[in-house]
């Protein structure tokens, strides 16, 4: 049995969707997605005919969802500023290097190794690694900790 284009179009399509909904959610793959399906039905309405025009639909396809949609679904992606702000509070494990004031090093937070630096404010200049600290802070990829206060 032979899979026709349409078909391939549109499974690219719900493919490229539901990566978007269930692994990275990063908007553009949904456009993208948006766009293969565009091309099939474009193609499946004898509308484009040769691989490059299927093309060309599904790159302008992509383009123009991206502009009737980005507004709409950006407020699914969380707020502003990355919405890492529940961050705040919680307790990261120190890196094995440790850390020092003044000098980026690494946490592991839920599982993920993340750039951090030590408080100005903290009263200690350097952590060890495998301690606990708390999350103070996080701007531009980089959580500022703090030995939590007992």
């Amino acid at each position: 049995m032979e899979v026709s284009t349409v078909t391939l179009w549109l499974i690219a399509g719900a493919i490229l969707v539901a990566v978007e909904v269930f692994v990275m959610p990063t908007m553009i793959l949904a456009f993208a997605g948006f766009g293969a399906i565009t091309a099939g039905l474009a193609l499946n309405f004898g509308m484009v005919e040769t691989i490059p025009n299927q093309v060309a639909v599904f790159f302008f396809g992509t383009i123009v969802w991206a502009l009737i949609l980005w507004i709409p679904l950006k407020g699914w992606y969380g707020p502003e500023g990355g919405g890492y702000e529940d961050m705040i509070g919680h307790t990261a494990i120190v890196g094995e290097n440790g850390l020092q004031k003044g000098i980026k090093g690494e946490v592991v937070w839920s599982g993920s190794i993340w750039n951090a630096r030590l408080s100005p404010d903290s009263p200690v200049d350097n952590v060890e690694g495998g301690r606990e600290v708390v999350i103070l802070k996080v701007e531009t990829g980089v959580l500022s900790v703090a030995l939590p206060d007992k």
